[in-house]
């Protein structure tokens, strides 16, 4: 008869660690299974009651509607545009702002990144309304700016932040030995 072996210690929360992680992953597939199976129903079907899990006859139209019909591409082009510029802008800024903040030579860098800090966990929702008023003054609303500059403006302090850090990392010899080739002077990237 074979023998019974019952898990202790941290071997039982390991167990309880892969299961729990199983049940995670179902619970976030299973909306998203459902979103694709009803993209690929007819319209006749996705209200049917009860609901069926599997479509009984799959159909593309509903992703012609939505891309002919509903203008999703021009949606889909919009979402890029705001997204790389987003990302650009605030990577060129957190970079320079980032390597000034490694160096020596800026005094009370302790309170900016302070500041930094405290900024970045600030939540938006609260100054949306005085952000839509004075986009609406400023003739921004339905552009491409006015969605770009707050998103930079709300992601910046979170990026500088990271990106400092990522520079504090850096050996100062690296910056010592471009200097040596010939590089333009600079602080070293030291705590």
């Amino acid at each position: 008869m074979p023998r019974q072996r019952v898990r202790k210690g941290w071997r039982k929360w390991v167990n309880t660690v892969n299961v729990s992680g199983v049940v995670i992953a179902v619970l976030t597939a299973l909306p998203l299974y459902w979103l694709v199976s009803t993209s690929l129903k007819p319209a006749s079907e996705i209200g049917q009651s009860p609901p069926t899990a599997f479509p009984q006859s799959f159909t593309l139209d509903n992703f012609v509607v939505a891309f002919r019909d509903n203008a999703l591409g021009q949606y889909m082009v919009n979402s890029v545009i705001v997204s790389v510029s987003t990302t650009v802008i605030v990577l060129a800024l957190a970079f320079l702002a980032g390597y000034a903040l490694a160096g020596r030579w800026i005094k009370g860098r302790t309170a900016i990144m302070t500041s930094l800090l405290m900024l970045s966990v600030f939540p938006a929702i609260a100054v949306l309304t005085p952000l839509y008023l004075l986009e609406r003054n400023l003739g921004l609303l339905n552009s491409y700016p006015g969605l770009i500059v707050p998103y930079v403006a709300f992601n910046l302090p979170f990026a500088i932040w990271i990106m400092r850090n990522y520079l504090v990392g850096i050996p100062s010899t690296i910056e010592e030995a471009s200097e040596i080739d010939g590089a333009g002077p600079g602080a070293p990237c030291s705590a």
